[in-house]
């Protein structure tokens, strides 16, 4: 009886480590797939990809206050677009292809990219 009990104790100490360990995988995982860093990566991407498929004469209205943050302000330079989300400074961008040119204004509320 001692024996089945050991073994029982074991297996319970295993299980409740392992549940602490993917607990702590999976805490890790939301914490990065809720940062800031991409939440700026996928507007970026969003935004490359809109321009890409736009055709002349198109305006794109990306207003300043949306769901992954406040955006501070856009860059497009060399083919890149570039999004600056809740102050945070750091922006690799994201390159875009189109053959139209493309140029960018800022209102009150927004920003417009003009693809002409």
């Amino acid at each position: 009886m001692n024996k089945k009990a050991n073994l029982l104790h074991q297996i319970l100490v295993q299980l409740i480590l392992i549940a602490l360990i993917f607990g702590l995988f999976y805490l890790s995982t939301m914490a990065k797939a809720n940062s800031r860093v991409v939440k700026q990566q996928v507007l970026e991407k969003e935004i490359a990809l809109l321009i890409d498929s736009a055709e002349p004469e198109t305006n794109l209205y990306i207003y300043k206050l949306n769901i992954n943050g406040y955006i501070n302000k856009i860059i497009l330079k060399n083919s890149s677009v570039s999004v600056y989300v809740d102050e945070y400074s750091l922006s690799k961008g994201y390159p875009f292809f189109t053959r139209y040119n493309v140029s960018i204004s800022e209102d009150q509320d927004k920003f417009i990219i003009y693809i002409k």
